[in-house]
């Protein structure tokens, strides 16, 4: 493995040009989405009964989901690309 393709291995936010602290920030709080989406779809909760759990409206609770299904289909897109 090259030094390059090592290095970008660390973090997609760092590989954005982010400094070392706002990417690590960025990394934690897109794994604490992740997690409060598996809890959410393990619990089979609607957006609304989530939404009405951790006090927040509905259409932000479906601004994780989007992030989510954005996120999942722009890495199979880079990994469909990059092999």
């Amino acid at each position: 493995m090259t030094k390059t393709a090592a290095k970008k291995n660390v973090s997609v936010f760092h590989d954005l040009g982010f400094s070392p602290a706002e990417a690590e920030s960025l990394r934690i709080r897109a794994a604490m989405m992740n997690t409060l989406i598996d809890a959410i779809e393990a619990r089979k909760l609607t957006q609304a009964q989530a939404a009405k759990l951790l006090g927040v409206t509905q259409p932000r609770i479906s601004d994780v989901f989007v992030y989510h299904v954005r996120s999942r289909h722009n890495r199979r897109r880079a990994s469909r690309t990059s092999g």
